[in-house]
């Protein structure tokens, strides 16, 4: 698991990959930072709605989400001044999308590095973290 540090750090490693999920006592270390940590299950997600869907939910994304690309960046990068120093999303059960959505969760990447980059411009961490991406015997 990367580190509290890792995850609250303004880098360009801000995409992570987890062969295991982030623990309750994980997650209030990272919270005990100042880090906003926000979790989504897109275990169930069969196509890119369903996935654009979860990220919202888990984000906490305005109801007016258009559930497209193009709304995703733009609402990635206008979060309303609620991160004030690092924000961590958690995807449970991300091994389940990239087996079934292999593009959309490369595009789900591309417009976290282009946010990430944005934030870290007002020295501010943007992490994503995909739980559970191994395969379980």
């Amino acid at each position: 698991m990367p580190s509290s540090r890792e995850l609250t750090g303004v880098s360009w490693e801000c995409v992570h990959f987890l062969a295991g999920e982030l623990s309750a006592q994980d997650m209030a270390a990272l919270e005990a930072t100042g880090a906003i940590v926000k979790r989504a299950d897109v275990s169930d997600c069969r196509d890119k709605s369903a996935l654009l869907r979860s990220v919202a939910r888990g984000l906490g994304l305005p109801n007016y989400f258009g559930e497209n690309w193009d709304a995703l960046d733009e609402c990635l990068v206008d979060l309303e001044g609620a991160l004030e120093s690092a924000l961590v999303l958690s995807l449970r059960g991300a091994g389940a999308i990239w087996r079934r959505l292999p593009l959309e969760s490369g595009r789900l990447v591309e417009s976290w590095l282009t946010a990430a980059e944005t934030w870290a411009r007002d020295g501010k961490a943007f992490h994503l973290v995909f739980e559970d991406v191994a395969e379980r015997p």
